[in-house]
């Protein structure tokens, strides 16, 4: 039976591959093909090259002595290509298991039999491998860390390094398990923990400078009240831009990001002012109204973006804004909210409003929407958002 190769995918290197692979019985090599473009490196140089030698398969053959390995490419989604050869067609050959019975290796000029190694693949984008190399692959998605495992690696191992690297005693800092989470939640956003060992290291320096120095007694304790001090102001300070319902105009959607799932607010607003339509009401019921407010009512509205959304979204806001403009002057009934009055009773405060279907609004609608000046805005403009589709609601009161 032959053994299916597994490529792990991962936004962010999670050190599963490395720490799996070697903990297993097999004889483990490793290499990484992150920016190479050179198919010799593969496949190996023709002896008649002055310092020519083996490639990296026959290497790990000759270092493991075993023909069964297991052999870990990390990086094969950032492979290079140039002049000297494409190394992702190199790797066809090795990774199909029609082909890599008869591997031949260009130093050795004899047939090699690779049926028997086990190749694990790594790799944080699944876009940038080529086709016909991801279709010989089986892909597991490996998820990133979730807080209590970010939490107990910074405890078990990422503090117990950074103390150890600056030459501290375990009794000289003391770290609080708040510290940590916030740590987590405001400062390092992402599915690995590099960002979250850079701020660990940063608070390490920064404690044994004080202890150089004596600023401060040992032990030194770091807290969620005094991490400023050590890091900074936070880059995330909450997770809600809006504490209650959304106001008109706000709705909220969901998108994906490297840390799972999270909740997207959806802004839209009209910049033109109220005037304008008073003015087009007026056009519409006298006939003999002046030139002007002609010039105004006839004015067409725009559709204005932001929030470094892709060329889909963009698309898909076209859309959707076109299909509510077409349904509304369709002649489809909206629904009105009016005031229902209470005639048994002579409080007023018994009056309720309730929502019910209005053929006559289906016109004002299409007129809104074809005049207005319309601003979708998506917070947190800095960062691109792209997705496959995007649906979006306008809410106006």
């Amino acid at each position: 039976m032959r053994m299916p190769y597994l490529d792990l995918f991962t936004p962010s290197f999670l050190f599963y591959a490395t720490h799996h692979c070697a903990s297993t019985y097999w004889q483990y090599f490793r290499f990484s093909v992150g920016g190479m473009s050179d198919v010799s490196e593969i496949k190996g140089h023709r002896r008649t090259y002055v310092g020519a030698m083996p490639g990296k398969i026959i290497q790990c053959l000759k270092k493991t002595k075993t023909e069964n390995p297991l052999i870990l490419i990390d990086e094969i989604d950032k492979l290079g290509r140039g002049w000297q050869g494409d190394p992702a067609s190199a790797l066809l050959e090795l990774l199909d298991p029609e082909q890599n019975v008869n591997f031949l290796d260009h130093y050795l000029d004899v047939t090699v039999d690779l049926s028997r190694v086990l190749f694990i693949t790594t790799a944080n984008q699944l876009d940038t491998i080529p086709e016909p190399l991801r279709d010989r692959m089986e892909v597991i998605e490996v998820s990133g860390y979730v807080e209590e495992e970010k939490l107990a690696i910074a405890k078990r191992y990422l503090l117990p390094l950074a103390t150890r690297n600056c030459g501290l005693d375990d009794n000289r800092l003391l770290i609080d398990d708040n510290a940590i989470k916030r740590l987590i939640k405001q400062y390092c956003r992402e599915s690995g923990v590099r960002n979250l060992q850079k701020h660990i290291e940063k608070i390490v320096r920064k404690v044994a400078y004080q202890l150089v120095n004596a600023e401060k007694d040992p032990p030194i304790l770091v807290n969620s009240d005094n991490l400023t001090t050590y890091v900074g102001q936070p880059i995330w300070t909450s997770d809600r831009l809006y504490d209650s319902i959304t106001p008109p105009g706000v709705v909220m959607g969901l998108a994906w990001t490297s840390m799972g799932g999270s909740v997207l607010y959806i802004e839209c607003t009209n910049k033109k002012p109220k005037y304008f339509y008073q003015s087009t009401n007026t056009t519409d019921s006298h006939s003999d109204s002046s030139s002007d407010s002609e010039e105004v009512s006839n004015k067409k509205g725009i559709l204005q973006v932001t929030g470094s959304l892709g060329k889909v979204m963009k698309e898909s806001i076209s859309i959707a804004h076109t299909f509510a403009t077409q349904f509304a002057a369709s002649g489809a009934p909206c629904f009105s909210t009016t005031t229902v009055t209470d005639n048994d009773s002579a409080d007023s405060n018994n009056n309720q409003e309730q929502c019910m279907l209005n053929p006559t609004e289906s016109s004002k609608a299409a007129l809104f929407l074809q005049e207005s000046d319309i601003h979708l805005h998506v917070p947190q403009g800095a960062t691109p958002k792209v997705c496959i589709l995007f649906i979006y609601l306008l809410y106006f009161k």
